[in-house]
């Protein structure tokens, strides 16, 4: 089950605004199916299409990295435990509970194990939609 953040109400404001008003929800990862791959399973806990934001867990169990993951939108990956390593695009990192992973639109990236633990990870993706207008972002 995901859930979908359908909006209440549209109130435009101006011509490149529009403010949406999403309903609250709330949701136990214990109700929500696992998507099942060879390396890992997640679940999309909150999903909102209308909100371009998303929220889910994963548990990385492989000690080989699975099929690269592209999206069209950015993620953000939180470590919360294990010992693994992340290939982003044409760099692996390692990456370790308690750490922070930035993945930008466009960018193939993949997880394994490297410890005696599965990699346990909360991510976001929110929409890039635009980020091409506000010029260098600081990192």
């Amino acid at each position: 089950m995901i859930i979908d953040l359908s909006p209440d109400s549209y109130k435009p404001r101006g011509a490149r605004c529009l403010a949406i008003r999403l309903k609250s929800k709330v949701i136990h990862e214990r109700d929500v199916d696992k998507s099942v791959f060879h390396d890992r399973w997640s679940k999309d806990l909150i999903a909102s299409h209308v909100a371009g934001f998303s929220l889910g867990i994963a548990q990385y169990h492989s000690r080989e990295f699975g099929t690269p993951q592209v999206h069209e939108d950015q993620e953000a990956i939180y470590v919360v435990s294990g010992v693994g390593e992340m290939h982003l695009d044409d760099e692996i990192v390692h990456v370790e509970a308690g750490m922070a992973i930035y993945v930008p639109a466009g960018c193939r990236h993949a997880a394994r194990v490297t410890g005696d633990q599965p990699l346990n990870v909360v991510y976001a993706h929110a929409s890039s939609y635009g980020l091409d207008r506000l010029g260098p972002i600081m990192m």
